[in-house]
């Protein structure tokens, strides 16, 4: 096949579009449309929960930066995992949460998955049908029916073909413009929300085009523009995201995180095995939810094809390339290539190197593509493998992964519980004051329910939980009195099996009869054992602050993002209110700034003047106008770059 002079020639091909838009449809059929199904886990747990809060809220004219619902107060929009700013989630957003909308957005991005797959492989000399095979080797795998439950990475894996797209458009003609379709990409894949995915993918696209270098030496100045203009542009479009990301990363149990040593989710040998058996380490069988993590079944005709395909010189150098690197770096700190997290930023940070599997199979079914070409050049035979290769994935990676979907309704796995909770719970909670859970309850709905009932809760489920709130929420463990200090009033005794009220609650804001001066993290944790907040409030800071035993508040008018206090004191005085203690929480009286402090390790503090006066306390990200700033930017240079005048392919 001659390789197309311009990319509208590739869509010239819209029927087989049509075609894997279909292949989607039935593969996500029963998903999508059968109410006994779900999505599970953590596709509702955090996405659905956090998508569906979030929605609520702009759609009634607010941007949620700060909750109240959960972690008695949490910086949402920071929360990459939100999603908030990734555009494929915009139209979701305004059509309203639902579970099935969850699928559909994974619906959407196999599509996207799909496409960007067999447009590359098209662009890279391979017949329709052989590039069709091979786009069904990476868009249905088992790494994307693996990761169902986690839409950020799943989300993210899938633009990964659309990068190695623009590169080879790059380098063919018109390198600007499809810089600035890279960048967007690029952006995209971040926006989405899972970081991890997304360093991933960018590790895999320098694989790429390392591999695209040995085979257009000529090119290799324009293949480097490529790639620092795609990450220049692709870290800024996400900056709006990122930024108030990073600061709450750097406040959270994932601070200073280090997996240089992990031996935590890397790739096991015996794993291996599921590529040509999609049981051979019990996922299928399991009786208990399966590890989501080694599942790497893409089909039984995988690797026959993808060893055919390294006959072909392209296809080998590009295809090894992607895929040795990236099973090497999965093995783990024990053999080598894990190393270079040392030298390149954040890869060290985040967890889980089987993660990145989505590399191999992108190199593997590019292998494959090559190799259907390589076993026959009759269409039928290639129709004949590309329906067996739909009906196996369709069989293994949609009917049988006991991940890919819940085989029960949203009732009977979520619905009825949050419905319970609503009317038993919700509907009595005590205004103006939290319930008390462990982690993880289920038995109340999803994790993150707090979300879905406009309940006021201590708890949450995030791996970027604040690290000093979870540290006073331990010492509460085991000091009881601390609970009341987080405004609680009623708990779930998991012994008694019910709700039970909490003693002498303490209010949102109040004034501690004593202030006890602490140095440092060290030594105000260790204090919390000891402590009665009642009578004592911890001071985390070297400012000394006077006492006013007859301060007393008036009135407080709590909010989402803000909370207002009225009160009366003699003299200075320091208010304590229970909201967790995070960069971007301003005090104000009459428009003049007030100290603001970390009081009890993890709660705000402010030092008021005498007087009968009001003070506003409120939150504005801090990180917020500069990543918008830099976003816009970004978004701003793609666009001018697509317009970019076309040149002429470069013979």
């Amino acid at each position: 096949m001659d390789k197309p002079s311009r990319l509208t020639e590739l869509l010239s091909g819209w029927r087989w579009l049509a075609l894997l838009a279909l292949l989607t449809l039935v593969f996500f059929w029963i998903p999508l449309f059968d109410p006994a199904t779900s999505p599970q886990w953590d596709a509702i747990d955090v996405h659905y929960s956090s998508q569906k809060y979030f929605a609520a809220q702009i759609l009634s004219g607010h941007l949620p930066f700060w909750t109240p619902y959960i972690f008695s107060g949490f910086p949402f929009l920071a929360d990459p995992q939100v999603g908030a700013w990734y555009p494929l989630n915009w139209p979701f957003f305004l059509l309203g949460i639902t579970p099935k909308v969850i699928q559909a957005e994974m619906a959407l991005h196999t599509l996207l998955a799909a496409s960007g797959m067999f447009l590359l492989l098209l662009h890279l000399g391979n017949s329709r049908w052989a590039s069709l095979i091979g786009t069904l080797f990476f868009a249905f795998s088992g790494y994307f029916t693996d990761h169902s439950q986690h839409v950020g990475l799943y989300c993210a894996a899938s633009w990964l073909p659309w990068l190695a797209l623009f590169l080879v458009l790059a380098t063919d003609r018109s390198p600007l413009r499809w810089t600035g379709a890279a960048g967007l990409a690029a952006g995209a894949m971040v926006l989405a929300g899972g970081f991890q995915a997304a360093l991933y993918g960018y590790l895999a696209i320098a694989l790429f085009s390392s591999a695209w270098a040995v085979l257009h030496r000529t090119a290799l100045t324009r293949i480097l523009l490529f790639l620092a203009g795609m990450v220049v542009l692709g870290v800024m479009l996400s900056a709006v995201m990122s930024l108030p990301g990073l600061e709450l990363t750097a406040n959270s149990s994932r601070a200073g995180a280090n997996y240089a040593n992990t031996a935590d989710r890397l790739l096991h040998l015996k794993a291996l095995a599921n590529l040509w058996w999609p049981d051979s380490t019990g996922t299928l069988s399991a009786t208990s939810a399966p590890d989501t993590a080694y599942y790497l079944y893409s089909g039984a005709l995988l690797l026959p094809l993808a060893l055919l395909g390294l006959q072909d010189r392209r296809s080998r150098v590009i295809g090894l390339l992607v895929t040795l690197p990236a099973l090497w770096y999965m093995l783990g700190p024990a053999f080598g290539l894990y190393r270079i997290g040392e030298v390149i930023p954040f890869l060290h940070q985040v967890r889980a190197p089987i993660h990145g599997w989505f590399a191999v199979v992108f190199g593997l079914s590019i292998l494959a593509a090559a190799g259907v070409g390589r076993l026959s050049k009759l269409q039928w035979v290639a129709a004949a493998l590309a329906a067996v290769a739909f009906a196996d994935l369709y069989y293994w990676n949609s009917l049988v992964h006991p991940s890919a979907y819940a085989r029960a309704s949203w009732d009977s796995t979520y619905g009825a519980l949050t419905e319970n909770t609503r009317q038993k719970i919700q509907s009595t909670q005590p205004p103006s004051t939290r319930l008390d859970a462990p982690d993880k309850i289920a038995a109340l709905g999803p994790l993150n329910h707090p979300l879905d009932l406009n309940l006021e809760a201590t708890y949450g489920y995030n791996p970027l939980a604040l690290t000093r709130y979870e540290g006073f929420r331990a010492a509460a463990a085991q000091n009881p009195k601390l609970l009341p200090a987080m405004n609680v009033s009623r708990r779930l005794d998991l012994r008694l099996g019910g709700i039970v009220p909490v003693e002498k609650p303490l209010p949102r804001a109040y004034f501690a009869r004593s202030v006890e001066a602490v140095s440092g993290d060290a030594q105000s944790k260790q204090r919390l054992a000891t402590l009665d907040p009642e009578h004592t409030t911890l001071l985390n800071s070297a400012s000394p602050v006077s006492v006013d035993p007859s301060a007393v508040v008036l009135a407080t008018s709590p909010a989402e993002q803000q909370i207002t206090v009225r009160y009366r004191a003699a003299a200075p005085a320091l208010l304590r209110i229970a909201i967790p203690y995070f960069p971007g929480w301003t005090a104000s009286i009459d428009g003049v700034n007030q100290p603001l402090h970390r009081a009890d390790h993890a709660f705000l503090g402010v030092v008021v003047p005498a007087g009968e006066k009001e003070v506003l306390v409120q939150y504005h990200s801090t990180h917020f106008a500069l990543g918008l700033t830099l976003s816009a930017v970004a978004l701003a240079a793609c666009l001018l770059l697509l317009c970019y005048p076309r040149r002429a392919a470069v013979s």
